[in-house]
């Protein structure tokens, strides 16, 4: 894999400004160490909310699943406390929903 130096302009610990990054060879900015832990973790809450979705409504539909996982990570939080009360899958719509408005 090729890696390329380059700068990005953008905001990081609340300074915004120009900053040195690395690149691949698709032009695909990679993530600080930081941010990958917080992409895993990430990524472990949607698989483990993706599982107990499925124990508990049954088959999640694609376009439901991309909502969620365009939630942030308080929100995927809030979405974990949130599924001990529901019960159908309306409910997990109506819950996203809410958090839209």
């Amino acid at each position: 894999m090729k890696l390329y130096l380059g700068f990005w302009v953008g905001t990081k610990d609340d300074r915004t400004g120009y900053w040195l990054r690395w690149w691949d060879e698709s032009k695909r900015m990679l993530p600080w160490a930081l941010e990958r832990v917080e992409q895993r973790f990430q990524q472990g809450k949607l698989s483990i909310i993706n599982r107990f979705l499925t124990r508990k409504v049954g088959e999640v539909p694609a376009e439901v699943r991309s909502r969620i996982e365009a939630l942030s990570a308080d929100g995927l939080d809030e979405l974990s406390e949130a599924l001990l009360d529901l019960t159908h899958l309306e409910d997990l719509i109506n819950w996203l929903d809410s958090q839209i408005n």
